[in-house]
């Protein structure tokens, strides 16, 4: 393995680069929500009117002082306006709307009396996203804390003490933004408060609509970006009261999140630039996939080179991913039926330690057992969460972060705590490890068992988090002003999006999802971003272990990590800009890592018309003639759903088509055999197949892989949202020696037999899509073969 220096000298990438591809992914996220946003008010605070940077309306409407605005409180506080006529040097994370000249003019506050205030007349209940413009323009303010003020929103405080000159310097334009509920009286009351010498401002925007957490998301996604610029002396873990990283080697149980961070960032752009960044920092872990003397090389190994591989296939990876499997299998006991978080793997008296956080470690167990084929791994996984489910979660849905077996017969002793308050207290970070973790296991084994543990302990969180849902460091921890930990809230955040994502009950899933959304629109604002504070970090307020006083009040690289985690699910599971887009006449192309064997094209879609002409397809490599696609679904002219088959379009079955209405689409190709079947569900019906064993373009007769979805419309628009392209897990159905289309079909023919003495067999629709298929085989199959069986189903 190359050294640390040599590993960060090869791994830079200039900031200008990286600073394109931030731009990049927040331009496709604003275009993408632009239509699901409606700005309110748009105020040049002491200047003129002034039109919008990018033609979009409204204008910046003018709060001169012969002509104060409408909705401030100039006559009380005092009709005090400034302006400049020097150029203003404005960050990155301004949006395209600004024009330059709103950062020359301010104003503000010279009388302490009457505070600066501003009521813009909002429906009451209505969510808006405010973001405030703000510069230092007047030459008496020479440094940091010469000019400090405070600004709350709807009576909360949102800004302490906020120096523009310490976050922008002189001259420097800003941006900061947050997500506020309007309160009973109808107005959304901004408020400025002295504190050293007076506020000022230089613009305020008010956005309303169902895209405003989208405009959030887009900008933290940014401002991470910025922040992994940054070139870390070693593998990150918190950062010290200056806001620089504290560093260590790559032994530390925090070595993978710096690296999956990058993976995160390369997954949104797919710039080259991350990947050459993502690479080296990964590698540098190497040598720990032979540790064995704790259970967190699951963080470590799955973090980066779990990460990795699923962007990429690197075959070198498969090989650390499975060694690492098999040195953190060492750490179980099938007597206890645990992996031992720490202490002498080998011991065979004594205590038997196990840990809520080693719910996060089962990752790597269930990805190694899939690569390798090994179920033995899978079963070691599933018997740990059971067992941890069973001890770690208390009856009201809390937990305990610690449980002691007796190691030689595996007998309960105690429960304990190390990071939180008391033993019987719920330490708000082992909450949300048991939320993401139990839900991966649900994800990966379809057992229900999982599903109820993660709804207990995700229940609980919603249930105790504060108003702006960041949970204080543990939830029954006595003070009245506790430290927050924003990194247990971006664990949940993330665990919360794949529950509300995985879960078969529709109204759960709306549920879960909206609760990781509104745990997001803390986060995703500068309530809790480091937007111009000096940290290196990405998320402010994180504690690490607040018994021993370590890093509070600070960023977290795992907070960073699970972060950037919730904003991908985010947006893939039907935010915008990775959850929905629209076509274009030209084609828009996605890039997933290569995939073979049967193959599965999920998405959904919404046609603008009764009758338009577009077309979603999948090929190896990218193209813009539908000629060079391998399977292609069309909304075809006249209000009909087709596929192609060979050269020409055909359906096996009628499926029509309406406007604005959102139709669930299947692809399922067999990549070996060049055939695919498709299949719909309409608005509230029932899934259809559209077309069986249709052939592959013949410029793809000979692709041993798929790697590309993509789309456009010629005619009218379609909208896809929720789009995956992914290897389907597979069964020999028919037990040929291969796995191929016709298993599939086998299956799902198997489904549409009478199930009435066997009803128990049809809960086995694990992934709730309605159908028994490939992924559901061997639990159904064993089931409807087993005694008194009216028929069977396979091999």
């Amino acid at each position: 393995m190359a050294g640390s220096a040599t590993r960060r000298a090869d791994a830079r990438v200039s900031g200008a680069v990286r600073g394109c591809v931030c731009a990049l992914v927040v331009g496709v996220l604003a275009t993408a929500v632009r239509a699901q946003t409606t700005v309110l008010y748009r105020v040049n605070a002491g200047g003129p009117e002034l039109a919008a940077a990018d033609g979009s309306a409204p204008a910046w409407a003018a709060d001169t002082a012969a002509a104060p605005s409408a909705y401030s409180n100039a006559a009380a506080t005092g009709n005090t306006v400034g302006s400049t006529a020097d150029a203003i040097s404005v960050e990155l994370l301004v949006p395209a709307s600004v024009p330059a000249a709103l950062f020359q003019t301010e104003r503000w506050d010279d009388v302490p009396a009457a505070e600066m205030q501003w009521d813009f007349p909002v429906p009451a209940g209505t969510q808006v996203l405010v973001r405030l413009y703000c510069a230092e323009i007047y030459n008496g303010i020479t440094g940091s804390g010469q000019r400090l003020f405070d600004v709350s929103l709807e009576g909360a405080n949102m800004l302490s003490g906020f120096d523009q000159y310490a976050e922008a310097g002189y001259e420097g334009g800003l941006v900061k933004w947050f997500i506020v509920t309007v309160g009973p009286d109808g107005n959304l009351d901004i408020d400025f408060f002295h504190n050293v010498q007076n506020p000022a401002i230089k613009g305020i925007e008010v956005i309303a609509g169902a895209g405003i957490l989208d405009l959030a998301v887009a900008s933290a996604a940014q401002r991470a970006g910025q922040q992994l610029d940054i070139d870390p002396a070693g593998y990150p873990i918190n950062t010290n009261p200056q806001g620089a990283w504290v560093t260590t080697g790559p032994e530390n149980w925090t070595s993978g999140f710096f690296p999956g961070a990058l993976w995160q960032s390369y997954a949104g752009s797919r710039d080259a630039g991350w990947l050459s960044l993502a690479e080296p920092w990964t590698v540098g872990l190497e040598d720990q996939q032979y540790l064995t003397a704790h259970q967190d090389i699951g963080f470590m190994i799955y973090c980066s080179y779990g990460e990795g591989y699923g962007l990429t296939s690197a075959p070198s990876y498969v090989d650390i991913i499975e060694t690492s499997a098999g040195s953190l299998a060492q750490r179980y006991n099938p007597t206890v039926g645990c992996i031992r978080a720490s202490g002498d793997k080998d011991a065979t008296t004594g205590e038997y330690r196990v840990i809520i956080d080693g719910m996060m470690t089962l990752e790597l167990l269930l990805r190694a057992a899939q690569l390798a084929d090994y179920p033995a791994w899978r079963d070691m996984a599933a018997s740990h969460a059971a067992r941890s489910a069973q001890y770690l979660i208390r009856p009201d849905g809390g937990s305990y972060q610690e449980v002691f077996f007796d190691t030689a017969t595996g007998a309960f002793i105690r429960n304990g705590t190390f990071n939180g308050y008391a033993v019987n207290s719920t330490w708000s970070r082992g909450q949300a490890w048991g939320i993401h973790g139990f839900t991966t296991v649900y994800r990966e084994t379809h057992d229900p068992q999982f599903l109820t543990a993660a709804k207990r302990m995700a229940d609980y969180f919603i249930a105790h988090v504060p108003a702006d849902r960041v949970p204080p460091w543990d939830f029954d921890a006595p003070g009245a002003s506790e430290p927050r930990d924003s990194s247990a809230a971006a664990i949940a955040a993330s665990g919360l999006l794949e529950l509300g994502h995985v879960a078969p009950d529709a109204a759960d899933r709306a549920y879960y999802r909206a609760a990781g959304e509104d745990i997001l629109k803390s986060l995703c604002t500068d309530a809790y971003l480091s937007n111009g504070v000096a940290s290196a970090g990405v998320l402010l307020h994180g504690t690490y272990n607040k018994n021993f006083n370590q890093a509070i009040d600070a960023s977290l690289i795992w907070g960073d990590y699970y972060l950037m985690q919730a904003l991908a699910r985010y947006r893939e599971y039907g935010g915008a800009g990775g959850g929905c887009v629209e076509s274009l006449p030209t084609w828009r192309h996605a890039r997933v890592a290569p995939a073979a064997g049967l193959v599965e094209l999920r998405f959904d879609a919404t046609p603008d018309a009764g009758s338009i002409d577009a077309y979603v397809a999948v090929a190896q490599g990218a193209s813009d003639v539908v000629a060079d696609y391998a399977a292609v679904v069309r909304f075809a002219p006249g209000g009909v759903i087709q596929a192609r088959d060979g050269a020409s379009f055909a359906a096996d079955a009628v499926v029509a088509y309406q406007a604005d209405a959102r139709y669930a689409v299947r692809v399922v190709a067999d990549v070996a055999a060049h055939t695919y079947s498709v299949y719909v569900t309409p608005p509230g019906g029932a899934e259809q197949r559209l077309a069986d064993g249709y052939a592959f373009g013949a410029a793809q007769s000979a692709a041993d892989e798929v790697d590309t979805w993509a789309f456009t419309a010629g005619a009218g628009s379609l909208t896809v949202c929720a789009a995956s392209l992914y290897a389907v897990s597979q069964s020999d159905a028919d037990a040929d020696g291969d796995v191929d289309l016709a298993d599939y079909q086998r299956v799902q023919a198997c489904y549409s037999q009478p199930l009435e003495t066997h009803p128990e067999c049809t809960a086995l629709d694990l992934d709730a899509n309605g159908w028994i298929d490939i992924r559901d085989y061997a639990a159904f199959a064993a089931c409807v073969s087993g005694p008194g069986a009216a028929f069977s189903c396979g091999n």
